[in-house]
């Protein structure tokens, strides 16, 4: 007899009692009527798996609302004139040269010359075709020198976010024929933030590199670890130089070089954030991306879940990176003489037939 206070079970639920021998039962008696077996393995699947599906349940419900509550926080702006949605999807996206909060900000201002206000610092299209699940980045170079929507005269394309976005996206369409679905823009506090949310981004340099003007640092040829203020120098360096048989030698590719290490420098960024799986760190990601970020008034939550779960599995490596052909040539602005590009054609054609 037990003499704690375990509750008693029969022998055969009861795991730790012993086993018994059947009692002999004397000749002639008929067998006593066998007692129901009971299956307590199959009452604690079951009471398991309630539970279980019950945490489920809660845990989307939460998360869910958490993720509206998110999305609640996350600066809209009101721009007309966006084409619906359909099967394919254009998302302008705009990297502002706001440096307001921005981390070591002296880096990046001539104190001669005080940068104020903001321009579009990168100007680039997400194509996304969420039916064949393929997305491309075309990029546009900030001096293509193009016709401004709303007024007389031609300039260099960042020069329309003078304006606000909503002539930005204007001069988009008006001048590439490029229908634009949505609208985001995220400023260099943003870009910062996001790149040490990720743990930082490794890059690969054939030399030590520099740009005095950006802030860029690289000191040693070979993999180069870069956090939020050193990957913000090095995707907006326009003054880049890398040492060569002891002398620094400037980048002749300009604008475009840049692009180019904007777009590797964005494949890597992405390869990694897909692949982050601590919800610490992607809830960290997630809240420092909305602070920083500014959507069209028209994107809903719905719109980027549904995004989001058509390119869950999206490969980095597919993403298809692109940069509209151009030409340089001088022309005035504001009655000086200015170096400027201008849009290649028929070359950049058929890049904007796939978007």
């Amino acid at each position: 007899m037990r003499t704690d206070n375990t509750e008693w079970l029969p022998a055969w639920e009861d795991p730790d009692a012993p086993a018994r021998r059947p009692a002999t039962a004397p000749a002639g008696t008929p067998p006593p009527p066998k007692a129901p077996r009971a299956h307590p393995w199959r009452r604690r699947a079951v009471i398991a798996g309630i539970s279980l599906l019950s945490l489920i349940v809660l845990f989307v419900g939460a998360g869910y609302v958490y993720y509206r509550w998110r999305f609640a926080q996350i600066h809209k702006q009101h721009i007309t004139g966006l084409a619906p949605d359909s099967g394919t999807l254009n998302v302008l996206l705009v990297g502002s040269d706001s440096r307001a909060n921005i981390e070591n900000n002296t880096a990046f201002n001539d104190k001669s010359n005080p940068v104020t206000g903001q321009r579009s610092d990168t100007i680039m299209v997400l194509h996304a075709d969420t039916k064949q699940k393929k997305a491309m980045i075309l990029s546009i170079p900030r001096d293509l020198y193009v016709p401004i929507a709303g007024t007389n005269g031609s300039n260099r394309v960042n020069t329309a976010f003078d304006s606000g976005a909503q002539r930005l996206v204007d001069t988009i369409q008006s001048d590439f024929g490029i229908k634009i679905n949505h609208y985001v823009q995220v400023d260099f506090v943003g870009f910062q933030a996001i790149v040490n949310s990720v743990g930082g981004v490794d890059i690969y340099v054939p030399a030590p590199a520099r740009d005095k003007l950006s802030g860029l640092n690289i000191k040693t040829a070979g993999c180069a670890h870069l956090d939020g203020f050193q990957a913000l120098a090095w995707a907006r360096s326009r003054h880049f130089e890398e040492l060569e048989g002891g002398r620094w030698q400037s980048d002749p590719t300009g604008d475009l070089g840049r692009i180019q290490r904007q777009q590797d420098f964005i494949r890597r960024m992405l390869r990694k954030a897909l692949a982050t799986r601590n919800p610490i760190k992607v809830n960290e990601l997630i809240g420092d991306g909305i602070k920083n970020v500014t959507i069209d008034q028209g994107m809903s939550s719905s719109d980027i879940l549904r995004l989001a779960g058509k390119f869950r599995s999206l490969n980095a490596d597919t993403v298809d990176m692109a940069t509209l052909p151009t030409s340089p040539f001088t022309t005035r602005i504001g009655g000086l003489t200015a170096d400027v590009l201008r849009l290649k054609q028929p070359d950049a054609q058929p890049l904007i037939d796939r978007i």
